[in-house]
């Protein structure tokens, strides 16, 4: 298992009041058509331009949905595949208060056919402008998508405010998959912890 990194602080768990504030943040809209089976029972659509997901922006984008006991989503019924071949990356500005403090969170799993070691599907997540955490792994398999929940702490810059996931591998064939994505106002930063030193660890639990 390879480290986990961030730039960013751990989040304490606890109950939240607000709402998400990431439109479509589980790639459920729309709903994917024109499916293909790729052999292994996985049904693939791939977007191009604008044509892709509510809410996000990017270049090119590949989105899947799940069949039982098939590389299944981590939430509801689709996710999306940042891959690495194309230098994917997805973004979505959402609204925010200056100097507010917001738990972003969301599913991780490296590609089932991953070198072992190697960063391929790694995931580089940026809030404002600036990096944020690294999501990285190695450890699906063919029969299941390790889906891994991310957390962090971010304060946001600005009253709009610029959420980013990069693939940070070269231009080989895989990249890591994200899933159920969610930025929500944290109420009372002080009671939920602050900034512990300059780098800490991405808090991360298995799904």
């Amino acid at each position: 298992m390879k480290k986990y990194m961030a730039l960013a602080a751990i989040a304490a768990a606890c109950p939240l009041a607000s709402a998400n504030i990431v439109v479509n943040g589980s790639f459920e809209d729309p709903a994917l058509t024109n499916l293909s089976d790729d052999g292994l029972g996985i049904y693939w659509y791939t977007f191009v331009g604008a044509n892709g997901f509510t809410g996000w922006t990017h270049p090119f984008m590949v989105g899947a949905v799940d069949r039982p006991g098939a590389w299944e989503a981590s939430h509801g019924l689709q996710y999306i595949n940042i891959e690495s071949s194309r230098g994917f990356f997805i973004e979505q500005r959402v609204p925010t208060t200056p100097g507010a403090t917001y738990l972003l969170s969301f599913d991780y799993a490296p590609d089932p056919f991953e070198t072992p070691g190697s960063t391929e599907s790694d995931i580089g997540v940026y809030f404002g402008g600036n990096l944020v955490g690294i999501a990285s792994g190695d450890d699906s398999t063919v029969g299941n998508l390790n889906w891994t929940n991310y957390s962090l702490q971010v304060t946001s810059p600005s009253s709009l405010t610029l959420l980013r996931f990069e693939d940070r591998g070269s231009a080989g064939s895989t990249g890591g998959y994200l899933d159920n994505v969610s930025l929500v106002l944290i109420p009372t930063p002080a009671s939920l912890g602050l900034l512990i030193g300059a780098a800490p660890l991405l808090a991360r639990r298995r799904r």
